[in-house]
C-alpha cells in the first residue's frame, strides 16, 4: 500500500514540485494551498506523513501542528515544517513538529527526511 503525504504551503509553484517528485518516488500526494479546511483534509485523507510550511495565511504551520499533536487520532503523525528561517531562528514555531527543513532546499534533501520519518526514524 502507498504511503500518503499531505503538503502544505500556499505556494503552488512549491507544491506542485514536491508532488512531482514524491509522487515519481511512489508516494500519494494531496496538496492544499490554504489551511482553511487542513484539520477536515488530514482526517479525511489520513496522512502517513505530513510536511507544512510554518508561514501560512489563517493558520500558522505552529499552530496546525500544535492542534495535530494535541489530538490522539492525528499525535502520531510525523510532520516536516520547513521554513526560509534557519531552524534556530524558527525554534519556538517548530518545537513540536518531527523535523525541520530550510527553504531553500534540495528535493533530495526533502526525500531523505520523508524517508527517514515516514518510516519511523
Amino acid at each position: 500500500m502507498r504511503k500518503k503525504i499531505l503538503v502544505i504551503d500556499d505556494s503552488k509553484a512549491i507544491l506542485e514540485v514536491i508532488q512531482i517528485m514524491l509522487e515519481e518516488k511512489g508516494y500519494l500526494v494531496k496538496i492544499l494551498d490554504h489551511t482553511e479546511d487542513v484539520f477536515r483534509e488530514v482526517e479525511g485523507f489520513g496522512p502517513d506523513l505530513i510536511i507544512l510550511d510554518v508561514w501560512m495565511p489563517a493558520l500558522s504551520g505552529k499552530d496546525i501542528t500544535k492542534k495535530l499533536k494535541q489530538a490522539d487520532s492525528t499525535k502520531n503523525i510525523p510532520i516536516i515544517i520547513f521554513s526560509a528561517l534557519t531552524k534556530n531562528q524558527a525554534s519556538e514555531e517548530v518545537k513540536e513538529a518531527d523535523d525541520y527543513l530550510s527553504k531553500p532546499f534540495e528535493m533530495e534533501e526533502l526525500f531523505e527526511k520523508v524517508v527517514k520519518n515516514i518510516s519511523g526514524g
